[in-house]
């Protein structure tokens, strides 16, 4: 792998939480890249290569993932994740604001972020933000998301029997050679059978069903955070379908639909994804 972090410090976080945030280096003004769900700062290993030409790259693991430590409370809503990015662009940022680059969870974060602390962020990209419409009566156990994380093959023998398990099939198929590599690479922890998920499926599966638990749709249009919102080709029930309006609501937002991509644009297409985030950012500022 050609790209990893030059230096990770651990940060106390709430809940008892320990942060993994990541120094990826670069020239430029500070960008925090916000992970998915599931997934981890090094999966876009891609992307901060391209992106370190104009930018200096901060990346956090959030509570549960990659390298952080899980909260000692059962997850009921995403503040932890809010909390942690606000704690990393405070940081990073010391004093001034700083720019992210967003995916799924990531980019509600960073839209949460901003209700909470208007100018925090700069400007940001925000690749298909988990902020849908209220969904009342809906029960989260029976979201497919939920219940094929909760179902997932965590334990392998080794990271070349999970790369080769995970590259076989959808939807991690998608991912380039790197991104999928730094997937396991940094998304394992040493097992007594092998290596096993950093990210347990019983708690990605917490994360995909407390995405509902507050009701960030009803603020963006208090939200004034100048963005670029992306999204791959419009699927129905997916965060495809919603993101569109997600834009329409927010005051300062520009919305971008990238037809040829799913979900997984970040980790399929990471050179157009950079480019179109320093395109946008410069405009920006």
């Amino acid at each position: 792998m050609s790209i990893q972090a030059l230096s990770t410090v651990e940060v106390d976080a709430s809940d008892g939480v320990k942060l993994a945030v990541h120094d990826f280096g670069g020239d430029g003004p500070p960008l925090v890249v916000s992970h998915a769900t599931g997934f981890h700062a090094h999966c876009y290993v891609d992307m901060i290569g391209r992106l370190r030409g104009s930018y200096r790259v901060h990346g956090l693991d959030y509570r549960g993932h990659g390298g952080s430590s899980e909260p000692r409370s059962n997850l009921t809503d995403w503040s932890g994740f809010a909390a942690d990015l606000l704690q990393v662009c405070r940081s990073v940022g010391a004093g001034e604001p700083v720019s992210v680059f967003g995916h799924s969870m990531g980019a509600a974060a960073a839209l949460m972020v901003s209700d909470q602390e208007p100018g925090l962020i700069s400007s940001a990209v925000l690749f298909e933000p988990i902020t849908p419409p209220p969904a009342p009566g809906l029960d989260p156990e029976s979201i497919p998301l939920v219940i094929g994380a909760r179902r997932r093959r965590a334990t392998f023998p080794d990271h070349q029997t999970a790369i080769e398990n995970y590259g076989s099939k959808p939807p991690l198929s998608l991912m380039t050679p790197s991104t999928l590599q730094a997937y396991v690479e940094f998304g394992t922890r040493p097992h007594d059978d092998g290596v096993t998920l950093a990210c347990r499926p019983g708690f990605e599966g917490d994360v995909f069903a407390s995405a509902h638990g507050i009701d960030v749709w009803s603020h963006l249009p208090e939200i004034s955070l100048r963005c670029l919102v992306l999204a791959g080709a419009d699927e129905a029930n997916q965060p495809s379908s919603f993101a569109g309006p997600v834009a329409d609501r927010l005051p300062n937002a520009t919305f971008r639909r990238l037809a040829h991509q799913t979900h997984f644009g970040p980790f399929s297409h990471p050179d157009e994804i950079a480019d179109s985030t320093t395109e946008f950012l410069r405009s920006a500022t």
